[in-house]
C-alpha cells in the first residue's frame, strides 16, 4: 500500500490555528517524525529531516507569544515532497507556510 501525507492544521496546533497555539503544541514535529515521507528536507543531507527548528528554544528566544508561535513551526523542507507513480504525479506540501516559503519547492516539482 502506498501512504502520502501531509500534516493538516491540527497537526501543527492542538487547537487548529495559529491564534489558539501554545508553547505545547508539537508544530509539525510529531507529524514529520511519525508519519514520515520523502520529503525535500532528505535532499539536504545525512539526516531525512531538517531539525533546525526547535519550538521551546523559539519560545525562550521571545518574549512575545504571537511572534514565538510564528518561527516554532519545523521547517517546511519536511512537508514538502513530489512523486511519480507510473504516469501520475504527486507533489504535496503542508499548507500552514506562507507561500513565498514554498514556491522554490513547488516550482523545482514542477521542472522536475
Amino acid at each position: 500500500r502506498i501512504f502520502m501525507t501531509v500534516p493538516g492544521n491540527h497537526d501543527f496546533w492542538v487547537a487548529g490555528s495559529p491564534a489558539s497555539a501554545s508553547r505545547s503544541d508539537q508544530y509539525g514535529n510529531g507529524h514529520m517524525q511519525f508519519y514520515a515521507q520523502d520529503a525535500v528536507a532528505a535532499l539536504g543531507g545525512p539526516s531525512p529531516f531538517n531539525l533546525s527548528v526547535d519550538p521551546d528554544a523559539v519560545f525562550d528566544a521571545h518574549s512575545n507569544a504571537t511572534e514565538a508561535v510564528a518561527r516554532a513551526k519545523a521547517a517546511p523542507e519536511n512537508f514538502v515532497w513530489w512523486h511519480q507513480i507510473g504516469n501520475v504525479a504527486y507533489v504535496a506540501f503542508a499548507s500552514a507556510y506562507e507561500w513565498s516559503r514554498l514556491a522554490p519547492y513547488l516550482a523545482e516539482a514542477c521542472t522536475w
